[in-house]
């Protein structure tokens, strides 16, 4: 998990890049409190963007993790990487 992140974010600092988006099921609480902890912010909703097995739609909350910050990547979670 944060390892993960972290090397897309170092990846994503390499190459120039301005911003990360993702999308996460609006549901996945765990999910969105990891992005939020490396500075992920909401930026949007898709609705019905994802279904389960059962055919039950659910939304996906789009976030954006803005490079171009001096302090972007750092988890304010100092636990091991997942």
């Amino acid at each position: 998990g944060r390892q993960l992140i972290h090397e897309l974010i170092a990846k994503a600092q390499a190459t120039a890049c301005h911003a990360i988006f993702l999308e996460v099921q609006a549901d996945n609480v765990a999910a969105i409190s990891l992005y939020n902890a490396f500075g992920f912010t909401k930026v949007g909703v898709r609705h019905a963007y994802y279904a389960d097995l059962s055919g039950k739609k659910h939304n996906a909350e789009v976030l954006r993790l803005d490079l171009s910050t001096g302090s972007v990547g750092q988890s304010q979670d100092s636990a091991p990487a997942d």
